[in-house]
């Protein structure tokens, strides 16, 4: 046994030496900087045998001798960039219907099917899809994962292309396989085919 210490004073066994004795405040400092650590054994007047410091000095939460946590992944937030609908020049054929039968009651029958077909199609670019959302009483949706996608192509064909620079976007995730995803008679089709190349860039 060690000779008799003054109370709250401790005496350490590190490296076969025995040292001391200490007060709560040194030995806090020394397992805070590494001097000791808390597998090293101690001894208080009254004790009949040595313990480890951790029994009398317990870790504190989140200190560097604890067992590293394992990694936290974090998901990039998916944000909305852009969402179109087909245009109303889409429907040009159907327009002209309207304005030649409009006295006849038959117009608000092409008026109705006009807006019927442009809230039917929903297209929407977010930072990690794109997605064509189809229907309104019955809704269903095709996506493709932006990373996937091979193939970006812009078509612009008919009167709708050559007097309203509507275009049809397409997109495939094989470079020579027909388009999976079809945003139809958007405007400003060239652009939004930019912004998805610009998405795929960034993930790069």
């Amino acid at each position: 046994m060690p000779p008799e210490i003054k109370p709250n004073q401790t005496y350490i066994q590190k490296g076969g030496q025995q040292l001391g004795p200490f007060d709560d405040t040194f030995i806090l400092t020394a397992l805070g900087n590494g001097t000791f650590e808390y597998g090293d054994l101690c001894w208080r007047e009254g004790w009949e045998d040595w313990k480890p410091l951790e029994s009398f000095y317990p870790k504190p939460k989140g200190s560097a001798s604890s067992p590293p946590s394992q990694p936290t992944i974090q998901r990039q937030e998916e944000t909305t960039l852009w969402e179109g609908r087909p245009s109303m020049l889409t429907f040009l054929g159907l327009w002209i219907l309207v304005a030649v039968t409009i006295w006849f009651g038959l117009g608000l029958i092409f008026l109705g099917m006009i807006f019927w077909r442009y809230y039917s199609w929903k297209y929407t670019v977010t930072s990690q899809r794109v997605m064509i959302e189809t229907g309104i009483l019955v809704k269903s949706s095709n996506q493709l994962r932006i990373r996937d996608i091979r193939s970006i192509n812009v078509t612009k064909s008919g009167l709708e292309g050559l007097l309203f620079g509507l275009g049809n976007l397409e997109l495939s995730t094989a470079a020579t396989a027909d388009a999976e995803v079809v945003f139809r008679g958007i405007v400003n089709s060239d652009k939004v085919r930019d912004l998805i190349a610009d998405i795929q860039v960034g993930m790069n």
